[in-house]
């Protein structure tokens, strides 16, 4: 990946971010607004970096040729088009931990103040009216938790100090995993009708919006009180003024809206709505780790470091910076470039299979896009990466099916074999640090091809001697010529002969 030069903040992020970038030689440009960015900055700058206030569009990416990251200083990335980042290559962060506990704490007074009555009392207060209304206590009352991951938790863990039942939904969290936080698992079905309180914590997808509608309140318990701070469309605003008004729901408390900022304040105004102005995140705190959290991915995104976190969508380049997985990253682009060379054509189902002992555990989750970034180098010059491959090879009509094997026995060197829709086979395998080509086809090199570099590669016709004449005219060294009629070389320049490729891998 690209070493960040230019990196723009938006959306007055927190100084610190600012700080992280300049010292440790990236330069850091302020602005509030995108349409406050020059033309010449637009140009260059190579890493961008917002809260909630910013839309990034596919326009606007085409705005910024350069553009290798987008970071989003808090949790929702739903103001980024990432389908069209991805297709361009382009990395999207978040930091999932930075407002959790401001998040969470919101959350909780947003409970609080539901059951006490709380802030419409203090409404009533400063209108100078002494109103003296009934509500209850916490102790006993069931809370339904949607959504387990960080922010959910530590609602959880909050609001059970005031005795209250957790239970809990999340489609990725096992019930062993929810009850190490003491939170009992339940199916939405049977969630529904047993909560007092129910808060969201999930993003906003096509499986999340409407999640708490006219359907759903009709199966919870009559007067449940629902809380959002996630993200707004998780609860349907029009069903929820419904089923206030109805009495079906007994108060709402809403830190987030469909539109923002509000235009129609008809939900607002409704006497048994608790309403904030996007606050789950706005504290010092919260925008200061936010801050400093996203600055330090940037630095470890442009220093190629491990454990890089935060990453929306691009698992296998995040399993690609280990240095246990980069040579097996290189070998599987290698070996898909070298079969796509000597193949008439590459659309259709490629196949990866892998043997031998050694083999990294995660090896599926980058070696797909591996295989399809090798593929597309040899079609294509646009810029192609771990990133973007596996949309464009589907766009270009190549699949990729994988066959790991579990057996870690033998004496066998860990590697990989990847054959094209044609049947071009080409083998290798990873020793050390360094992957190496050791068959294509039935064609074994007597001495193993490392692969990396510039090489070229064809198949050998006619005479060898004159073959290797020629190769020697034109600078040209064969690394190894295989039992079969495959060569590989050094390309230390170009080479021209018929039926030979160059590759940089």
């Amino acid at each position: 990946m690209p070493t960040l030069k230019r990196v723009v903040l938006l959306d007055k992020i927190d100084p610190s971010a600012s700080e992280i970038l300049t010292r440790n030689g990236v330069e850091a440009l302020v602005f509030v607004k995108f349409s406050d960015i020059p033309a010449d900055v637009l140009g260059s700058l190579d890493g961008l970096v917002i809260r909630s206030a910013t839309t990034v569009s596919a326009d606007l990416m085409d705005k910024c040729p350069n553009l290798a990251i987008i970071g989003r200083a808090g949790t929702g990335v739903d103001n980024v088009d990432v389908p069209a980042a991805t297709a361009r290559g382009i990395v999207v962060m978040n930091t999932p931990g930075g407002n959790t506990i401001s998040a969470a704490e919101h959350t909780c007074y947003m409970v609080v103040s539901l059951a006490r009555l709380a802030t419409n009392n203090n409404v009533l207060m400063k209108s100078h009216k002494w109103n003296k209304q009934i509500g209850s206590e916490l102790l006993g009352k069931t809370l339904g938790i949607i959504g387990l991951g960080r922010i959910g938790s530590e609602v959880a863990s909050r609001m059970q100090s005031f005795g209250m039942r957790t239970v809990g939904f999340d489609p990725i969290v096992s019930k062993e995993q929810a009850a190490k936080s003491g939170i009992e698992w339940m199916t939405l079905d049977e969630l529904w009708p047993v909560c007092d309180f129910i808060t969201v914590h999930t993003p906003l997808i096509p499986q999340t919006k409407d999640l708490i509608s006219e359907k759903t309140f009709a199966k919870c318990k009559k007067g449940v009180k629902v809380i959002n701070v996630a993200r707004g469309g998780i609860i349907s605003e029009t069903d929820l003024l419904a089923a206030l008004e109805s009495g079906q729901c007994g108060g709402a408390g809403l830190d987030v809206f469909i539109e923002e900022p509000l235009k129609d304040w008809k939900l607002v105004d409704h006497p048994n709505v608790i309403a904030t102005s996007h606050l789950g995140a706005s504290t010092k705190e919260a925008q200061l780790k936010c801050g400093q959290e996203i600055a330090q991915q940037f630095v470890d995104f442009s220093n190629n470091a491990a454990g890089l976190v935060g990453v929306i969508n691009s698992p296998a380049l995040v399993s690609s910076l280990s240095s246990d997985n980069s040579p097996w990253l290189k070998l599987g682009q290698a070996l898909s470039q070298i079969s796509a060379s000597l193949s008439d054509g590459v659309k259709g189902q490629w196949s990866i299979s892998s043997a031998g002992a050694g083999q990294p555990a995660n090896l599926k989750s980058f070696v797909v896009a591996a295989v399809a970034v090798g593929v597309l180098k040899t079609q294509q010059s646009n810029s192609v990466n771990v990133i973007n491959a596996p949309s464009l090879a589907d766009k270009a009509g190549i699949s990729v099916a994988v066959n790991l094997s579990a057996d870690a026995s033998g004496d066998t060197k860990a590697g990989l074999s990847v054959v094209s829709p044609g049947g071009v086979k080409a083998s290798g395998y990873v020793d050390g640090s360094q992957p190496f080509l050791s068959s294509v086809g039935s064609s074994v090199f007597p001495a193993p091809v490392p692969l990396s570099g510039s090489i070229f590669v064809g198949k050998k016709s006619g005479d060898l001697g004159g073959l290797l004449t020629a190769l020697a005219g034109s600078g040209l060294q064969a690394l190894s010529i295989s039992s079969g009629d495959v060569v590989v070389g050094v390309a230390s320049s170009p080479v021209s002969l018929p039926g030979f490729s160059n590759l940089t891998l």
